[in-house]
């Protein structure tokens, strides 16, 4: 199954980064920034696709019984799979800041859906 998701999000990140050159170029002519929010966009799509690509990797690496981190053998683990790395002491601070970040969401999504039900723009 995430291999499955893997080969579709990939692209479709990735198709999303298209426009990267295109900013890059506007960017550096001195022309400015056309859409703040189209930039925006296609950066964090090219970031999405970057970290998706990585993930790719280590799955790769596991399924084939190496380090999911380096991708070589170590030393008295044989030709079995590595299993995950031993937990941090940080990731209950992590996954605390991703649900804080995802909260940075919801203004956007209740906007979205009220202009779905036919909301305007009041002055």
């Amino acid at each position: 199954m995430v291999g499955v998701s893997l080969a579709l999000l990939i692209p479709a990140f990735a198709w999303g980064a298209i426009g990267l050159p295109m900013h890059f170029v506007t960017l550096v002519s001195g022309a400015g920034v056309e859409s703040a929010t189209g930039l925006a966009h296609t950066v964090l799509n090219t970031c999405g696709a970057g970290l998706l690509l990585r993930v790719a990797v280590a799955r790769r690496r596991m399924l084939r019984g190496r380090c999911a981190r380096c991708g070589g053998e170590h030393q008295g683990r044989g030709r079995r799979r590595v299993g995950p790395p031993a937990r941090l002491h940080r990731v209950s601070a992590d996954r605390a800041t991703a649900y804080v970040l995802l909260c940075g969401l919801l203004p956007w999504a209740a906007v979205k859906t009220a202009w779905l039900f036919g909301a305007t723009r009041s002055a």
